[in-house]
């Protein structure tokens, strides 16, 4: 008895079906794929079942009025029979052909993106840590720190990889290195410099007058010395306290671990020179113009006559105390009657 489909019944309820399926489907993601292996992929299997369901689905319709025989004639009459349930589930190979390539490439990129994410790691690392070196190697300039006690401590810089992140501020594991230096980082220092330069300029200028101002040299130091101390906190130098002294004008004054003008030279000689290894091993160029801190240091034309010249209550010397202090700002200490203007 031969089959003969007189209504699209059983189309109908095939497409139905294949709906409900691929609908319930694509609302739980299965038909979305990941790095996971091809086994567990639900696209997977749905491209192996799907095409196994239809191909028995639609010879269940043809096998009704037939038996199994193993011969000849029976295969010939199965293959005669199941063309169009034969066809669906041979779609069964491309559909696993296609879900598989898709399932490498993902895959692969996967391994592409693991691959670069180790590099950026890699290269932050690797990049941090040459510097890092550098700033050890290059950066340990002598500097005496005055004592009255003749006991030198020697500072340096104490934090380079906190010195790291203040001067390669884009720069991190998870997006990789960042081999440009902070503009802001390097125009505070040079700002400073140029600040410097401008203040023992003055100073020179007014080395024509016959009498000095005490109160505009001590402002001038102030400036100074706060100019250099936001540079080494800025650098991540360690403060080391000593004894301090204190200078008196008529109307300002400022205790520092500065006495006169010999140790002023030395504590800009380690800051410009600090500040300048550093910029070569940035491979910075400077612009900024500073030829009296060159003068004031090789040079010992330009003085500061408040130092010899102190007024009231010269140099008070305090204890020394071979400890790291938080701030080399924070240790300078100034009073004007002229205005805080005239200190900032």
């Amino acid at each position: 008895m031969n089959v003969t489909f007189t209504t699209p019944y059983f189309l109908i309820i095939y497409l139905l079906l294949l709906g409900l399926i691929l609908g319930l489907f694509l609302k739980f993601d299965g038909h979305k794929l990941n790095e996971k292996s091809l086994h567990k992929q639900p696209l997977f299997w749905l491209s192996i079942s799907l095409p196994l369901a239809s191909f028995l689905y639609f010879e269940s319709a043809v096998w009704t009025d037939y038996y199994f025989l193993f011969n000849a004639d029976g295969y010939n009459k199965f293959i005669e029979i199941s063309k169009l349930p034969l066809a669906l589930l041979a779609l069964s190979i491309p559909f696993v052909s296609i879900v598989n390539n898709v399932h490498r490439t993902i895959q692969t990129e996967k391994q592409i993106q693991a691959a670069q994410e180790k590099n950026k790691i890699d290269s932050f690392y690797s990049h941090e840590k040459n510097i890092v070196e550098k700033i050890n190697l290059s950066t340990d300039v002598n500097y005496k720190i005055p004592s009255v006690y003749s006991r030198d401590l020697k500072i340096k810089i104490n934090n380079p990889y906190s010195l790291y992140k203040e001067i390669f501020q884009n720069s991190r594991p998870t997006i990789g290195p960042n081999y440009n230096p902070s503009v802001f980082f390097i125009g505070y220092i040079n700002s400073r410099l140029n600040l410097i330069s401008e203040e023992i300029k003055k100073q020179d200028e007014s080395s024509e007058h016959k009498e000095p101002d005490f109160d505009l040299e001590i402002i001038r130091i102030i400036k100074i010395l706060k100019y250099s101390y936001e540079i080494l906190d800025k650098l991540k130098v360690n403060y080391a306290f000593t004894e301090r002294f204190t200078v008196n004008g008529h109307n300002a004054s400022f205790t520092s671990s500065i006495k006169n003008d010999s140790q002023l030279r030395e504590l800009l000689k380690f800051t410009f020179t600090l500040s300048k290894h550093l910029f070569d091993i940035l491979n910075v160029s400077t612009e900024y113009n500073i030829p009296y801190i060159r003068m004031f240091i090789d040079m010992k034309n330009i003085k500061f006559t408040a130092f010899e010249n102190s007024l009231g209550d010269d140099f008070k010397t305090g204890e020394v105390k071979e400890a790291i202090g938080d701030s080399w700002i924070d240790s300078l200490e100034y009073m004007s009657g002229m205005g805080l203007e005239a200190i900032m």
